[in-house]
């Protein structure tokens, strides 16, 4: 498992917004993976938005390998800020 995320973050696609670092990689089948640390709130909090990320990837994409590596000022992210930085993320994409 280490391994495949290493090697989407290095083979990957780099795409950085002001509070997630996207690594995109090419699969058949989609997988997501996170980065994070405990200065991105408490467990519940740090959850809450793995499930929230993964449910807007799995709406916009059905395959490729994905690591959102989340910054540490994370802690305090409300749905809306997320969405608006998803939508970059899309614009930057396409």
């Amino acid at each position: 498992m280490r391994k495949k995320v290493l090697d989407v973050i290095r083979k990957g696609k780099k795409i950085e917004t002001s509070h997630f670092i996207w690594y995109i990689g090419k699969s058949e089948n989609l997988k997501i993976g996170f980065l994070l640390n405990r200065l991105c709130g408490n467990s519940v909090s740090r959850n809450r938005l793995k499930r929230f990320l993964r449910l807007l990837i799995r709406e916009n994409f059905t395959t490729g390998d994905f690591v959102i590596k989340v910054k540490s000022e994370c802690a305090d992210l409300e749905k809306e800020e997320v969405k608006k930085e998803w939508n970059d993320f899309l614009r930057q994409i396409s």
